[in-house]
């Protein structure tokens, strides 16, 4: 996990994980210390339901990174979130979340994206990356609308 995360992190990048970071009681703080050393960039943590935050605060603090015990809001317009949020079409925000492991029943929509470590083979996304990815999305999503269609088939040369 440690290579894949460093072969698309660098140092200076700012990486936000969103929560499940590790097993709280698998490992002690010296362990959870030494990992996120070993892991490029600076880190942002979202904690999710298998993240303690009292667990995580005081490593950290004396480590300058952030921890953040809700979603936060990204770039004005991405809600970064362990868990999936409610994502309408009519929100002006889309959100990108991490909980749900290997569960098929989430994909891609033109407003949410699942970026769980598990369906990421343990690698980080860039954000642009995501982007397109929704971006692409949308635009499947918005050829497949009745407007779209008809408004396709009428574009159509019958000749």
């Amino acid at each position: 996990m440690i290579e894949k995360w460093n072969e698309a992190v660098t140092r200076d990048d700012n990486v936000y994980i969103l929560g499940d970071f590790v097993d709280h009681n698998a490992y002690t703080l010296g362990d959870i210390a030494i990992l996120l050393h070993d892991l490029n960039g600076r880190k942002h943590l979202i904690c999710g339901n298998h993240d303690k935050y009292d667990v995580y605060d005081n490593v950290f603090w004396i480590m300058d990174y952030r921890l953040y015990e809700m979603p936060i809001l990204y770039d004005n317009f991405f809600l970064l979130s362990h868990e999936p949020l409610l994502s309408l079409d009519l929100t002006p925000y889309a959100n990108i979340y991490g909980h749900v492991h290997t569960d098929g029943k989430y994909i891609t929509t033109p407003r949410s994206i699942c970026v769980s470590a598990e369906l990421r083979d343990y690698k980080p996304e860039r954000i642009e990356y995501l982007k397109t990815m929704m971006q692409l999305t949308c635009r499947l999503h918005d050829a497949f609308r009745p407007e779209c269609l008809t408004k396709e088939r009428n574009n159509t040369d019958d000749t």
